[in-house]
């Protein structure tokens, strides 16, 4: 399946842990793919999410509140306009969180 968008959740694995971002409900090939890459691992994937967005797929980075999308996007995509950081992180209406990992006291 061939994606026109994938959002890549750049918080940290116990950050996902807590609660898992899910991709909308779409069709046909909008369907959007959810990844996680660690902020820290963005380095080794530079090079593979500049030569997708050169095919034409869209990339949205996101966190808990938009500062390290932000500081990512600047520092390795700043003239990449099919990268972009996502406003509000994840308290981002668009997002939909799944709560996999509750506390109960």
């Amino acid at each position: 399946m061939e994606y026109k968008e994938i959002w890549i959740d750049i918080r940290d694995e116990h950050e996902v842990a807590e609660n898992q971002i899910v991709a909308p409900t779409t069709t046909g090939n909008n369907d959007i793919l959810v990844m996680n890459i660690p902020s820290r691992n963005i380095f080794a994937n530079v090079e593979w999410m500049e030569r997708i967005t050169k095919k034409g797929v869209k990339i949205t980075l996101i966190c808990r509140s938009a500062s390290r999308s932000k500081k990512v996007k600047d520092l390795y995509f700043a003239d990449n306009e099919k990268i972009t950081s996502l406003d509000k992180g994840i308290a981002n209406p668009n997002i939909k969180l799944k709560i996999i990992n509750t506390k109960t006291n």
